[in-house]
């Protein structure tokens, strides 16, 4: 299902906290029509923070196989501690993915706010 937004009504729709789990795309109509913008909100809107995740998870391996073999992988713990780093890249790289995302949702919404206001005179 898609959600169009075309006024305030719609918009505050959008912003309710179920309606993520019942539509797939959301749609910018009448005065709000904006390609870039739309594919902002839509990024936005169903990000859940797993491409920063997996940047992260990739830049921290990438660092620990580089360092383990320039230093050695000294010690019996050496592989737990990688993993250790491993996890808490991809639980931390998916809060700040998620955190960006509510940044520019909210944004995205005080533009749209803006546009209806606007619109309305």
């Amino acid at each position: 299902m898609e959600l169009i937004v075309e006024d305030l009504t719609t918009l505050a729709r959008l912003r309710r906290p179920g309606t993520r789990s019942t539509i797939r795309r959301v749609r910018l109509h009448g005065a709000l029509a904006d390609p870039v913008l739309e594919r902002r909100l839509n990024t936005a809107y169903f990000a859940c923070g797993c491409k920063t995740g997996s940047a992260a998870v990739s830049l921290t391996m990438a660092v620990s196989v580089l360092l383990g073999i320039l230093q050695g992988f000294a010690g019996p713990w050496a592989l737990w501690r990688i993993l250790l780093y491993l996890a808490a890249a991809a639980l931390l790289g998916k809060a700040v993915g998620l955190v960006g995302s509510r940044v520019e949702l909210r944004r995205i919404y005080r533009r749209l706010d803006a546009a209806l206001v606007n619109d309305r005179r």
